[in-house]
């Protein structure tokens, strides 16, 4: 979901432009889908939804609007290992969420991907939220990521901190 101030008619025109055809209405929402690529978006004043089949037959885009509204439980309010997850990663300028991913052992885990930025520095921050019991240790995860490349090209650092089932990589 993106909230910002944009102009509706001329988002709602670039959608159909893009392959998009008009699939009704839900709530506020004008709701297009695509047949070529299984994708679904809302767009109301101030939001655009959108979902992708990767994963499920149908994503249930009108949940993600009614969870926004406050008419339905946020994934994060029902699942507290989600909400660990994304307590962890914070508010940062760009943060993907993954509730089906592998860590660099190929260990199960939810993963937040996100950037941070200081004055001179950008940071790639990555937090796994591992499902069982089993965390991998320091070594194994640096040892893990020695043959997958996960973050941006030639870090200068790669600290690991573990915390009970929360395991951070930051580069």
């Amino acid at each position: 979901m993106i909230e910002a101030a944009f102009d509706r008619k001329s988002v709602i025109q670039t959608v159909i432009d893009s392959g998009y055809e008009r699939a009704g209405e839900y709530r506020d929402y004008r709701v297009f889908d695509r047949m070529d690529i299984p994708r679904r978006v809302a767009i109301g004043d101030d939001a655009i939804v959108w979902t992708s089949e990767q994963r499920h037959d149908r994503p249930h885009i009108e949940a993600l609007i009614d969870a926004n509204a406050g008419k339905r439980p946020r994934y994060h309010e029902e699942n507290p290992g989600l909400n660990q997850l994304t307590t962890a990663a914070g508010g940062n300028p760009f943060l993907g969420i993954a509730t089906d991913s592998r860590d660099p052992t190929d260990e199960k885990a939810m993963v937040a991907d996100a950037y941070r930025f200081d004055a001179n520095t950008a940071y790639h921050v990555i937090h796994y939220k591992y499902k069982s019991d089993f965390v991998p240790t320091e070594r194994e995860l640096k040892e893990g990521l020695e043959e997958r490349t996960l973050f941006t090209e030639n870090p200068t650092t790669i600290d690991v901190q573990i915390d009970e089932n929360l395991a951070t990589l930051e580069a």
